[in-house]
């Protein structure tokens, strides 16, 4: 028999599903779940995965070159996987493939955030943000000691119109100076891409 032909995505294609994974995490998980995509020549457009202690949760976008059955994906996934509390595949919803292409062409900013551990801090920045119609496309946070004090690092990658970077920069710049410890960074280098590293 010969072997199944792989298919590329065509350069501005647009995913047609989503899939959730909440479970056991363990190795060779990735493994298993691209396999599963392969035998379908299914590509992921786009994923994040993240472990925290033994669980692990996904979240991703596939397109196929042709119609997949969302409930047979999500079966054939679960079982090959195991261990998962939850295992979903749903179509795109209308709204979510326009919002995948009008995020494609927003520009990417990183934002970084250093503060001791206040809630209130947060909750300015991101209203400030929700406020100029930002779009925070990934975020990381975590807490840690520094010189006996509970710090909170947050980690975020944010797309904006470019004609309001400068803007909330400065507003940015703003909430800074009234907060003494407080350090924040909007820059649009996205090189130092380790969400976990702080200064």
């Amino acid at each position: 028999m010969a072997a199944k032909r792989a298919v590329s995505m065509p350069a501005g294609a647009i995913p047609q599903l989503v899939f959730r994974l909440v479970g056991s995490h363990r190795s060779g998980l990735l493994r298993d779940m691209t396999k599963v995509l392969a035998s379908h020549n299914a590509s992921i457009t786009a994923m994040e995965k993240v472990r925290l202690g033994s669980q692990f949760v996904a979240i991703g976008h596939l397109w196929s070159p042709k119609a997949l059955s969302p409930s047979d994906l999500s079966r054939e996934l679960a079982q090959s996987i195991g261990g998962l509390n939850s295992c979903s595949v749903d179509d795109i919803d209308a709204d979510s493939r326009e919002n995948y292409l009008r995020e494609a062409t927003l520009p990417e900013r990183r934002l970084t955030i250093t503060a001791p551990n206040h809630p209130e801090l947060v909750v300015a920045i991101t209203e400030l943000l929700a406020a100029q119609g930002c779009v925070i496309g990934k975020l990381e946070t975590k807490t840690f000691l520094e010189d006996g004090t509970l710090k909170f690092f947050l980690n975020a990658r944010v797309q904006t119109a470019a004609d309001k970077g400068d803007a909330i920069e400065n507003e940015l710049k703003f909430i800074t100076d009234l907060n003494p410890g407080l350090k924040i960074t909007f820059d649009t280098n996205l090189d130092a891409t380790n969400l976990m590293e702080h200064a």
